[in-house]
Order: structure tokens, then sequence, then C-alpha cells
């Protein structure tokens, strides 16, 4: 493979672990108006994704479905990806949810419905577990909806209050584009591997944007033939491996330290996270070998004292 091929793979690979803070935040006094919408959906929810389960695996055990439980509220979660098809919209004098074709930017609705989502499940993860452990064989949406919403959290047993008019409920829906949306999915499915919680990516132009990176319209990237990419990624590369020069006056203050680019920066990150990945993979290897060793020691100790029996 050439080194130019090698280190695109390498710039995917930093696109998926650079984090970038979200700027947006739930709005909590349009709380208390969701908790019935949202707990109906979380009911949705948690059966859907328990008969997949079930149609997938025969035994399901409780454990699997506090997880799911745990994971249905955590917008980092591949199994909250149904807040991003949602959208809030004021009908009346309460606010409904209203289900979208495509995926959404997590905006400040996403946000909202989201913290709402953690405010109903509460400390009743485990509770809501055992109820669809022990009903799985009649499991239904219905059942769900009545022990979550009615009597474990009673988010739809009190009645609402008024719906204020200045009510704001943050900005409208955004379908996300096709590429992000992708992108998104597998940074989610990506969470629960080593190293991989709290991942999220820059967009293009952020990239673009970055310290040290080659000047050019990004626009122009499509029409740009192999040679002229390759020359691209070879003189990053040669930036990225660029040492950095040692501060001599005072090298233990961090303010005369250089600054090191965006790139150097992700690719060392890249770096501390396989190294993590490794060190994990060898502990559960020797962990696995120990456990090994002593059932062949075991079993071979049992071997020898029943060949002893015999010849006596």
């Amino acid at each position: 493979m050439p080194p130019f091929q090698r280190f695109a793979i390498a710039i995917a690979l930093a696109l998926l672990i650079v984090a970038k803070v979200d700027a947006q935040v739930a709005r909590k006094e349009n709380i208390k108006y969701l908790g019935c919408a949202v707990c109906e959906q979380i009911s949705k929810q948690l059966f859907e994704k328990v008969s997949e389960k079930k149609s997938i695996k025969k035994k399901l055990s409780e454990f699997e479905i506090i997880e799911l439980a745990e994971n249905i509220c955590n917008v980092k979660k591949r199994e909250s990806e149904w807040m991003f098809f949602l959208d809030i919209v004021r009908e009346g004098n309460k606010l409904k949810l209203v289900e979208q074709p495509e995926e959404g930017e997590c905006n400040t609705k996403c946000r909202t419905i989201e913290r709402t989502c953690q405010e109903v499940i509460g400390d009743h993860d485990t509770d809501i577990a055992e109820f669809i452990h022990t009903h799985l064989r009649d499991l239904s949406e219905e059942a769900i909806f009545k022990s979550l919403c009615k009597e474990v959290t009673k988010s739809c047993s009190s009645k609402l209050p008024a719906l204020p008019k200045t009510l704001d409920l943050g900005e409208p829906f955004t379908p996300k584009p096709t590429k992000d949306a992708d992108m998104a999915r597998l940074m989610r499915s990506m969470g629960d591997m080593p190293g991989g919680q709290g991942m999220k990516m820059y967009s293009k132009d952020d990239l673009m944007n970055m310290n040290n990176y080659p000047a050019g319209d990004p626009d122009d990237d499509d029409d740009d033939d192999d040679t002229d990419e390759g020359s691209k990624l070879q003189s990053l590369l040669k930036i990225s491996k660029t040492p950095q020069k040692q501060n001599l006056k005072n090298p233990a203050n961090p303010k005369n330290q250089p600054k090191r680019s965006m790139l150097t920066q992700v690719l060392d990150h890249v770096q501390s996270i396989g190294r993590d990945t490794l060190s994990s993979a060898r502990k559960t290897k020797d962990k696995v070998t120990k456990y090994v060793k002593r059932w062949w020691r075991r079993a071979k100790s049992s071997k020898q004292r029943q060949a002893q029996k015999v010849d006596l």
C-alpha cells in the first residue's frame, strides 16, 4: 500500500477520535411539559429493541436489558438514535413529539429530549428491566408503558401544567447530511469499544482550518487526481512527523513550549487509544491464559489420581 494511502487511513481514524465541544444544551424549563410524551417513546423503543434482541438471541439476560435501559437516554449510544428523528412542536396547550423521516442535528430540542428521558428513567432502569425480563414471553409496548409511565414513574399520571405562550422550543428541526448521519451512526456504534467513549468528529471545514493543514478550497477535493491527493497527504505526513523544537531556556515551563499542531495532537491521541486497546487486550489474554493453565493443571492432576487408583 503506498504511503499516502496508509496516511489517508490514519486521517480517517483521526476524524473519528477528535473531540469537539458540543455547544447545544437542553432547555430545562421545557422538560415538565415533555415527560409523558418522552416516556411513551421510551416504552416504544424498549419494546422494539428487546423484540429485536429476542429475534437474534433466544435467551435474553436481565443484565442485557438493564444495559439497554441505561443507554436508551444517552445520545452517545446507538440505542438512543430514536432521539435524532424527533421534533418538538406545539399542539394547542401541550408539546408533542413528531417523528421525522430523516435523522436531524442534535440541537437544543434533541438535548431537551435526552435530558427529559434521563429524568424519566432516573434510578428506575433496573425496575423496568426487571419488569421486562419477567414478562419477556408476553411482552407488549402497552405493558411497558403502563409499568414505566403510570406506575413506576407516574410520568403520564399527573395533569400537565399550562403551556406558556412565550415558551421557546429551540431551533427548527434540521436534517443531517447523509454522510454526516452515517458517520454519526458509526461513532455511536464505536462508543462501547475501548477508548471509544466520548468520541466525536470534526466537520470537513473544521479539519481544513486546523493548524498546519495545507491551504486549499475544500470543495476542490473531488476534482483532484490521485497524484495531487497523494502529494497533499505526503506533505501533511511530513508536517505531522516534524519533531517539535525544544525550548532550551525554560523547558519546564509549559507556557514556553512551542504550540503543537492540531493534527499532531490528533495523531498522538490515536496512538494513545491504540496503546490502551492493546494493553486491555493483553490483560484479557493474560487472564484467559492463567485460567486455562489452572484448568489444565487441575484436569491433569485429576487424571493422575485416577490412574494411581487404577494401579492400586
